[in-house]
């Protein structure tokens, strides 16, 4: 961190980084994917990959745009707006994951300049009417930041689960190479092939366990001979 950066540098590049952090999780989720299998619905949700996508991608732009100018009258009470808002949910004929993907990244980019352009995270607009929201209600960048933050990983969750119904595949958990095979009754749905029960147990991520060094070994010696003596006098 060079000095020059304040408080508001360091809040707003770690609200940013989180939230591409959950568009990561949500981009591995539908990566592979043909269009026809985005446009599935495999589970009791009316939502589809890549629905999921272009519904997140509409949302941060539209927040981002709120974050410059305001509601702009926008009200969510009027029929019409939440019809547009359902539609923004389905993966249209002509409509490509690919297209879609590549729209969330140019959103991406303009949410990042834009956020990065303000004097600070206080700058505050009214917030749109809507039913959900208490009337007179507004919110700082600062509070779109996590709402998309928040929002986004919300739909990652449903992509993961889409994902895992569609093929097996999970964003966390088996390596894509291992496939899917059953379980035993009541186990879950799925188990990572070619794995042992230790595996299975660990965190995907974990590092592997440094060998111990040789003071290491003293020391942990050292401790079960204090504690076991300890227990004697005891």
């Amino acid at each position: 961190m060079q000095a020059r950066d304040t408080m508001v540098d360091v809040e707003r590049t770690a609200l940013l980084e989180f939230l591409e952090r959950t568009r990561g999780n949500l981009r591995y989720t539908v990566q592979e994917l043909t269009d026809g299998q985005a446009r599935q619905r495999p589970t009791a949700s009316e939502l589809c990959l890549g629905g999921v996508v272009k519904h997140v991608a509409t949302v941060e732009r539209h927040w981002t745009e709120f974050i410059q100018e305001g509601a702009g009258g926008l009200d969510f009470s009027d029929p019409e707006v939440i019809a547009d808002h359902v539609d923004g949910f389905e993966l249209k004929e002509g409509e490509t994951l690919a297209g879609v993907l590549e729209e969330y990244e140019r959103v991406a980019e303009e949410t990042a300049r834009v956020v990065n352009a303000l004097p600070d995270l206080e700058v505050r607009h009214a917030l749109p009417v809507a039913p959900w929201w208490p009337e007179g209600s507004s919110w700082s960048a600062r509070d779109v930041l996590l709402h998309v933050i928040a929002e986004t990983a919300q739909h990652s969750g449903h992509a993961d689960i889409i994902r895992e119904t569609l093929d097996g595949q999970k964003t966390m958990g088996c390596p894509r190479a291992a496939p899917p095979r059953p379980r035993a009754p009541g186990a879950g749905r799925f188990a990572c092939g070619g794995q042992s029960a230790a595996a299975k147990a660990a965190p995907m991520y974990a590092a592997p366990k440094p060998a111990p060094t040789e003071a290491a070994a003293l020391a942990k010696a050292r401790n079960q001979v204090f504690f076991s003596s300890r227990r004697r006098v005891s």
